[in-house]
């Protein structure tokens, strides 16, 4: 039975895509309109008073536009070519849920390559939502963006009451697979930000609070009720930016005016590794993750070069909503769960060029993965970590784990499972790229022209959201706001 709606003393709005038609796994229509109907009924969820409104009218003047409401672009004419958040997007574990579907992602893709062979022509997928080490950039010439300069800026985005513990509320299995970690030797930590425990295993800490997923726009972005020189125009798309005082140019293959010739588009960046799926007798949803050093890592740097995820039975993958429920895909061999094995320090490098002269068009990406012999190395490496974690006494007497042969399929016909040509195959099958993408255009462009960042050892979004509360702040004291 669902429950009737709150009175939250503003109207329900229905709006945003809906959980009923995920790309990805949306189990059952009757299923997921039941649920939607109960999100969309609690007040601490759908927060009706809060609702972003899309301007009909813009002023003729602004003092800043921002275009894209994405990690740093929530801090005023907010140009955004996505519509609301989604409902659906609040609950943590449903976050692939919309995945490739258009109302809310790009649905970008990579050109065809000899990577993300599981794909077929169609290249690797790059969700991209229309919704490190910093003494590096120091001795790059970033003067004043060392870690001590960057930590209050931190501090403005983060509200962490759980660090130095393992957190609570997490399910067993979850403390089984650390248990497995340990036995094999590898160490657990509690806070992988600490700079004196820098590898090791813990649960991972997201962008969640009081059992909700936040995203910036959330978090950051408040009603024109509430913050009156905002605003907000939605399903709106920039095509072109103005520029005074500078000599224009021509990009002879589209005949397109530019104002300088730089690199714009090169340099492309990603963290790239490859993902491993399991099927066990039983299993409860997991999210840990861990940071290691390969044979070629660098421990001086206090930076490791690799990281591990480990995923359980997604929830939007439901169709019932019980918990235990088997998994769809394969109900006579158990449940499903996913590891993957990433490089975080990739010397592939790749380039994103324009594939017309109609802004409207997807640009062209050619991520170049595996390009330099050494990122495919440190895959391997991650994966070889993976087995031996899965292959522990505690997670074999228990669940029987092994590896799911619908997902090694097509490599156990090339090679012998976990052979070094078994191995590549593997990891150029079933490829897994993270939605990390950045080094295209130095963000000193935006922000500080001392500030030219070229790679990424960690998970980009803090940095991001600390590279845009540093910019607000410029502003603000620039402009005496």
């Amino acid at each position: 039975m669902i429950l009737a709606p709150e009175d939250c003393g503003c109207p329900f709005v229905i709006e945003g895509a809906s959980l009923e038609n995920s790309p990805v796994c949306s189990g059952t229509i009757l299923f997921m309109t039941l649920l939607q109907s109960f999100l969309w009924g609690r007040c601490n969820i759908a927060e009706p008073c809060k609702r972003i409104v899309s301007v009909d009218n813009v002023d003729e003047e602004y003092d800043f536009i921002v275009v894209g409401g994405g990690s740093a672009g929530s801090i005023v004419l907010l140009l955004e070519a996505g519509g609301p958040e989604p409902i659906g997007a609040k609950i943590p574990s449903f976050y692939r849920t919309f995945w490739a579907n258009q109302e809310v992602d790009w649905d970008y893709h990579t050109v065809p390559a000899d990577y993300c062979l599981d794909k077929g022509s169609k290249g690797c997928s790059w969700p991209r939502g229309k919704v490190l080490d910093y003494e590096d950039w120091v001795q790059a010439g970033a003067e004043g963006w060392a870690w001590e300069d960057n930590l209050k800026y931190f501090a403005m985005t983060e509200g962490n009451r759980q660090i130095g513990s393992v957190y609570n509320h997490q399910p067993q299995a979850m403390y089984e697979l650390m248990h497995a970690i340990n036995e094999t030797g590898l160490p657990i930590i509690t806070d992988m930000n600490d700079p004196n425990t820098p590898e090791g295993f813990s649960i991972a800490q997201a962008f969640n609070a009081d059992g909700q997923r936040y995203t910036t726009a959330r978090a950051f972005l408040l009603p024109k009720s509430q913050r009156p020189n905002l605003s907000v125009r939605l399903y709106s798309r920039v095509t072109r930016v103005l520029f005074e005082d500078k000599r224009a140019e021509s990009l002879e293959r589209f005949d397109i005016p530019v104002v300088a010739d730089l690199p714009v588009g090169h340099n492309l960046r990603n963290h790239i590794g490859a993902t491993l799926s399991f099927v066990l007798s039983a299993v409860d949803d997991t999210f840990l993750t861990g940071l290691l050093y390969s044979s070629l890592g660098d421990r001086e740097r206090g930076q490791p070069d690799m990281q591990f995820f480990f995923n359980g039975f997604y929830a939007e993958c439901s169709r019932t909503g019980q918990p235990g429920e088997p998994a769809t895909d394969c109900p006579e061999n158990g449940m499903n769960v996913s590891a993957n094995a990433v490089n975080l320090l990739p010397k592939s490098v790749g380039v994103i060029t324009l594939n017309s002269s109609d802004p409207l068009d997807a640009p062209i990406f050619d991520a170049n993965y595996f390009a330099h012999p050494e990122d495919m190395l440190v895959v391997k490496e991650g994966m070889r970590l993976l087995k031996k974690i899965f292959d522990s006494q505690i997670l074999q007497d228990k669940y029987q784990i092994k590896l799911d042969p619908e997902h090694t399929a097509r490599c156990d016909e090339y090679s012998e499972q976990w052979s070094e040509e078994w191995l590549e195959c593997i990891i150029r099958v079933n490829t897994d790229p993270q939605n990390h993408q950045l080094g295209t255009a130095a963000i000193g462009r935006v922000v500080d022209t001392s500030l030219r960042v070229k790679h990424l050892e960690g998970n980009p979004q803090g940095a991001i959201m600390m590279v845009a509360e540093r910019g607000a702040a410029s502003l603000r004291e620039e402009y005496g706001h």
